[in-house]
């Protein structure tokens, strides 16, 4: 198992968990594509109906609007000036918006109003085509001021004029001003009558006639009063406004139109220093809504720290302030949304001008304007938008069934390379287990090779033992250092035979051979007792003791054949030890010819039964000679292994480092190797 990483096995199963992620992604994307595939088909399947409804509904907005303002300015101009002449306007998509086109159709043959008719007819279709866009306008305040609107008519078409104005001001609740130069009279059963006089210093108004009104539908947030105080001519003057219909009449340049100015002023603010009353340094004006509710305008003629700014803006409810601001270049919110006085694409609507008579007619007002102003097309141009829309949805949910239809088989596919990835993924836990297992088993394998290689080891010492029983040599003590000497070289011979050495490798203390030597000169001690007289004159046949160097020849030669795993250097010095301890067995030669001359004085100092027993351990020790020698035709066998050893010298050499590192201590007598340690020194 020693190929398989089990980080691949955790890698593979980390994938396949995320591949089975992967195609519960995938069949969820694969549901909604089918339903959303499905619910395109459906759609574009229906498509062309929806069209054809849009396209109809379309048909009839734009009669309806078209048909409706057509048809009312040309009555206006017919009752009014008593012509046969259609007022035609033309709606028309010019960059994907609402164009207006207003002409008159006199007898089939198109003119334009402003130029190819008189005055007369611009006034009355401009008036009208104020009326109609501000009754379509829902976020402005349904208030006019229109100066001098008929200054173009002749003064025998004034009275229907007057007529058409009141009537369209009562039934689309248009609070109405009308300043005009001609007899007031026109206009006294439509509203109030207000002339405006001047007592030779200052201003001031007069009803000279009204009208009662039913206060049931009336805007509640109408204007009532307006006031003007040092403002241009006016020094204090107030105009009280009928709910429907303000007629404001008097001289010329008597100041009429300042009304109208003071109202742009506040609504717009749009003023300068000029509008100051001279020898004053400030203007005002003041709203009063029904409501209860009061906007004050200030102008200064100069900024000072109390007003940091020209133009002050204030709002009261109730005569109690509730904001007020300092605004010189636009109108706060706040007045806005409490007067509802605005310009509507950059024209104003609200607040006719003398000056420019003519509204949305003249070439200075683009298509767009008029359509927008108007409101016209508004509902056939989103019932256009609607088409598109419904145009663009549908190329979209096609391309959405062209996509999804290639993204399902897409998603297909890719499910059927999966395939049971769920089973995959549980094989491979199931693997991972065995694994485990298996892994666990090899650890027990292990743990018994190292019991079994022990064994092997025991088995091999209780084999040493064995021998060491069978050339017992009786209970000569000094002999057991001798047979552990053996027991400790041929120990040493079974590991130099060995293929290699295990990692807890028992190394045998050979640094014993002192003991070796240590026998030899107690066999030397032997040797002189048997030499002695009293042994030679009973004939006692002993097996020549002085043949104790071959024993010594024996262990030399087995020190010179098993060492071979040392260094020359290590077995030079070992052979120079040999070679002083065969000194020291000459100087014992000496010393046993000295004792020949004391022999017989010995002799009789030796008890007989001490004698015998000596006689007895020599006989021993002869038997023991003689398996010694049985065990030197064994060390002839090793010889045969000192080609292996020497080979082995080298792989000897690599390991020694790692043994020694691995056991820093003596496995004999438990103590710390030193640094300079070596095997081949112990031998």
């Amino acid at each position: 198992m020693e190929n398989i990483n089990m980080q691949e096995i955790e890698d593979l199963i980390k994938l396949g968990l995320s591949l089975e992620a992967k195609k519960d992604v995938l069949l969820n994307e694969r549901d909604d594509i089918e339903i959303k595939v499905k619910a395109a088909k459906e759609w574009v399947a229906k498509q062309p109906e929806y069209l054809k409804f849009l396209q109809h509904l379309q048909v009839l907005l734009h009669e309806r609007n078209i048909g409706i303002f057509s048809e009312l300015l040309s009555y206006l101009v017919k009752d009014i000036l008593n012509k046969e002449k259609e007022i035609v306007l033309n709606l028309y998509t010019y960059h994907n918006l609402p164009a207006l086109k207003i002409e008159a159709s006199n007898q089939g043959m198109k003119e334009d109003i402003y130029s190819g008719n008189g005055g007369s007819i611009a006034n009355i279709v401009s008036t009208g085509l104020r009326l109609i866009a501000l009754s379509r306008l829902k976020n402005h305040r349904q208030f006019i001021i229109l100066d001098e609107p008929d200054c173009w008519l002749k003064p025998t078409h004034v009275p229907l004029f007057a007529k058409i104005i009141g009537e369209l001001a009562k039934k689309l609740n248009i609070q109405t001003i009308i300043i005009s130069h001609h007899s007031w009279e026109y206009f006294k059963d439509y509203g109030r009558v207000i002339e405006l006089k001047s007592d030779g210093k200052n201003l001031y108004t007069e009803i000279i006639h009204d009208t009662e009104y039913e206060e049931k539908g009336l805007d509640p947030e109408r204007i009532e009063e307006i006031l003007l105080k040092d403002f241009m001519s006016h020094h204090q003057t107030s105009f009280r406004l009928h709910p429907h219909l303000t007629c404001l009449i008097g001289e010329n340049d008597i100041g009429k139109s300042v009304l109208a100015t003071a109202t742009k002023s506040v609504a717009y603010n749009d003023s300068s220093d000029s509008y100051i009353k001279h020898h004053t340094n400030e203007s005002q004006v003041l709203f009063r809504l029904k409501h209860g509710v009061d906007i004050f305008w200030q102008r200064f003629l100069e900024t000072t720290q109390e007003n940091p700014q020209k133009v002050k803006y204030s709002l009261f409810k109730n005569k109690i302030l509730q904001h007020a601001e300092f605004e010189s270049n636009h109108t706060p919110n706040f007045i806005e949304k409490e007067l509802k006085i605005m310009v509507t694409e950059d024209i104003d609507l609200q607040i006719g001008s003398q000056k420019e008579p003519v509204f949305l007619l003249g070439n200075n007002v683009k298509p767009n304007q008029r359509a927008k102003i108007l409101s016209l097309g508004k509902e056939s141009l989103i019932a256009q938008k609607t088409m598109e829309l419904l145009k663009s949805k549908a190329r979209d949910n096609k391309q959405t069934i062209r996509d999804g239809e290639i993204r399902y088989d897409s998603i297909s596919k890719e499910l059927l390379a999966l395939g049971h990835i769920q089973y995959t993924n549980i094989a491979l836990n199931d693997i991972k287990k065995d694994i485990e297992k298996i892994q666990k088993n090899e650890d027990i394998l292990k743990n018994l090779q190292q019991d079994t290689n022990k064994i092997h080891l025991l088995v091999k010492s209780s084999e040493i033992e064995l021998l060491k029983e069978n050339i017992s040599l009786g209970d000569l003590k000094p002999t057991q250092n001798l047979e552990r000497v053996l027991s400790q070289l041929h120990y040493v011979f079974e590991i130099s035979k060995m293929d290699s050495i295990a990692h807890h490798f028992n190394f045998v203390e050979l640094k014993d051979v002192n003991s070796l030597y240590k026998e030899i000169k107690i066999l030397q001690k032997l040797e002189k007792a048997a030499k002695l007289k009293k042994c030679q004159e009973k004939q006692l046949e002993v097996q020549p003791l002085y043949d104790v160097q071959s024993l010594e020849k024996i262990i030399q030669k087995m020190k010179v054949n098993i060492p071979k795993v040392i260094d020359t250097k290590e077995l030079q010095s070992i052979q120079k030890n040999d070679l002083h301890k065969e000194k020291d067995l000459k100087d014992l030669k000496r010393k046993i010819l000295f004792f020949k001359a004391f022999e017989h004085n010995q002799l009789q100092m030796i008890q007989d039964k001490e004698f015998h027993q000596d006689l007895h351990n020599i006989s021993e020790l002869n038997n023991m000679i003689k398996k010694i020698k049985e065990l030197s035709q064994d060390v002839k066998k090793w010889q045969n292994h000192e080609k292996m050893i020497n080979e082995k010298m080298i792989q000897f050499k690599e390991k020694e480092a790692s043994i020694i590192q691995q056991h820093p201590t003596c496995p004999t007598c438990q103590q710390n190797l030193p640094d300079n340690f070596s095997f081949t020194k112990l031998m």
